[in-house]
């Protein structure tokens, strides 16, 4: 068997190691990818299971919780739409108006 020049082991080498941080950016981004997908499907789940305890108990605290933080924070119309419960948003383009429970913690 022949033996490999110093400067051929070399090149040999550094290809692996190509190779190898190559493999190893796909196995990040998989890995990426994976912890995504399961973050989104935790979000759902969480989402899923809030809507119906809000459906279900629509005088919990957590319902009205969920209530006024939907109402302050889906501001969109196209995301709003989705909520039809939700009074729609004043003309000029703002913030729903406060509340009587808002008037008060001023």
């Amino acid at each position: 068997m022949v033996r490999q020049r110093p400067i051929d082991k070399i090149k040999t080498l550094e290809q692996q190691i190509q190779q190898l941080q190559e493999q190893k950016k796909a196995a990040e981004a998989q890995q990426r990818e994976a912890e995504r997908k399961a973050d989104t499907r935790r979000k759902i789940i969480v989402g899923a299971l809030a809507l119906e305890h809000w459906a279900k108990n629509k005088e919990s605290d957590f319902a009205k919780t969920l209530d006024h933080l939907v109402d302050e924070y889906v501001i969109k119309p196209h995301e709003r739409a989705l909520f039809p419960e939700l009074p729609p948003l004043p003309a000029n383009g703002g913030t729903p108006a406060a509340g009587p429970d808002d008037a008060s913690s001023s």
